[in-house]
């Protein structure tokens, strides 16, 4: 596979992981004890770990980019910049079918 097909399929894992750990977190859910913990966290650092589906490109785009991809610092932003933009999309459309 070419390095662009890869980059849309990290992208595509980025936007998975990072709903269903939002969702996941939730109230009611699985790890809603995580995050009721978490919440004591500062926001600066609650909300990229796994508070806000958009804040999460930055720390959980960074660990899939250099454990994924590992080819240096040069498409790291636009990784994480992508990754927003996925994680969104990739959130409105679950929450769209969770009616």
């Amino acid at each position: 596979m070419g390095f662009e097909l890869n980059f849309i399929f990290g992208l595509v894992i980025l936007g998975l992981w990072c709903s269903a750990l939002r969702i996941a977190t939730e109230s009611g859910m699985i790890l809603e004890r995580v995050c009721d913990y978490a919440e004591r966290l500062p926001k600066w650092l609650f909300k990229p770990l796994i508070g806000c589906v958009f804040c999460m490109a930055s720390i959980h785009g960074t660990v899939l980019y250099f454990t994924y991809f590992n080819i240096g610092l040069i498409y790291w932003p636009l990784f994480c910049i992508c990754g927003i933009a996925v994680n969104g999309f990739v959130y409105f459309l679950i929450e769209k079918l969770r009616g």
